[in-house]
């Protein structure tokens, strides 16, 4: 089987079929698993599912332990009107991981998951899409565009999340805190002309209220 691209879902399909006993290659022009990011912060939602997605990766045959992630039982829902709301669950609601290629990041937690099955991994290498089976390589243009800000800070690991036309329009905003590191993202569906605004405008409403 030859697969497209290594990232998390190329290697959870390589994983998956390496473990069913089949011969899996994975083909990714870059030089190693999460390479296209910068220590990105990401969430895993939890909330409005019954079952713990943790436990469903194991169902899977994927190992949760072998990356580093944050899980939240509380996150704050800031909403249009800016009155802030808890999304009421028994247990994690939300998980922050890291995405890049420091060995506690999730891509490469992916990467060593599909090196145990015995998946052979071909960075800097082109595929052909034709010639694969499963082409997970994912899009070639974003639909959506982040501005963010990453900064230092003492405040407690921290997640919320922001719906608000004047700030994001048409998407959302959010603050995550992980370790002394704070990320604050506006996302907008397509470039505006005041993007740098709407993100001072963003910073200035998360420092006013935490």
């Amino acid at each position: 089987m030859h697969i497209l691209g290594a990232g998390l879902s190329g290697l959870s399909a390589a994983v998956v079929l390496a473990k069913s006993g089949r011969e899996v290659h994975v083909h990714e022009i870059r030089k190693d698993s999460g390479a296209r990011f910068d220590g990105d912060f990401q969430g895993l939602e939890n909330w409005t599912s019954r079952r713990d997605f943790f436990d469903e990766m194991r169902e899977w045959g994927l190992d949760p332990d072998e990356f580093k992630s944050d899980p939240f039982s509380i996150v704050d829902l800031a909403h249009p009107d800016d009155v802030i709301t808890n999304p009421i669950t028994d247990g994690v609601a939300f998980r922050v991981v890291e995405r890049g290629t420091g060995h506690h990041c999730i891509d490469q937690g992916f990467k060593r998951m599909a090196e145990a099955a015995g998946v052979k991994i071909h960075y800097g290498a082109k595929k052909a899409p034709e010639e694969c089976h499963i082409i997970a390589a994912g899009p070639k243009d974003s639909s959506a565009i982040a501005f963010g800000e990453v900064f230092h800070t003492d405040h407690p690991n921290h997640v919320t999340f922001q719906l608000n036309d004047k700030l994001a329009p048409g998407a959302y905003s959010y603050l995550i805190i992980i370790d002394g590191i704070g990320l604050i993202c506006t996302c907008l569906w397509r470039k505006q002309k005041k993007s740098g605004r709407y993100l001072n405008e963003t910073i200035a409403w998360y420092e006013e209220r935490y």
